[in-house]
């Protein structure tokens, strides 16, 4: 937990700070593409830098989406990522608008509750990149990237 949040605080410097807000952006037709995907095979999709965030720095991660689609802030999406990672995830899955945002649909209560708990680095990988492609930016380990070619028109 600690050190997720150590992480955390200097990923938000580095990334989060720097990081597009969607507001009202369209989902791009890439990121409905992989949104239709099953989380796991999705995650074969999904850039290297996505992957290795969602799945070593899952919170912070996950915390970075859900604020930058605008769902939860970010400090309080870190810290409920940190103490209840399962719950959280499930909860903005079944609860918000994240996946229609990021051009998926909103998942029911029980299938969520499965993909939070059994494939949580999956969900987050899989959001992760399609707010990339929907914000038209590259995640980097260091920082933000501008990418023309992750978004279509």
């Amino acid at each position: 937990v600690v050190c997720q949040l150590i992480f955390g605080l200097i990923y938000y410097f580095l990334v989060v700070r720097k990081y597009p807000e969607l507001k009202e952006t369209p989902p791009s037709n890439f990121a409905i593409e992989l949104q239709k995907e099953n989380e796991v095979m999705a995650t074969c999709k999904v850039s290297g830098r996505n992957c290795c965030l969602s799945w070593c720095c899952t919170g912070p991660r996950a915390a970075h989406t859900f604020h930058s689609v605008g769902v939860l802030p970010y400090w309080a999406g870190l810290i409920l990522m940190a103490v209840l990672p399962c719950c959280t995830l499930w909860m903005m899955n079944a609860y918000s608008d994240l996946n229609v945002k990021l051009g998926g649909e909103k998942r029911d209560f029980c299938m969520s509750c499965l993909c939070a708990c059994c494939c949580m680095c999956c969900v987050v990988a899989q959001d992760a990149e399609a707010l990339d492609l929907t914000a038209g930016v590259r995640t980097g380990l260091c920082g933000v990237y501008e990418d023309d070619s992750a978004r279509d028109a």
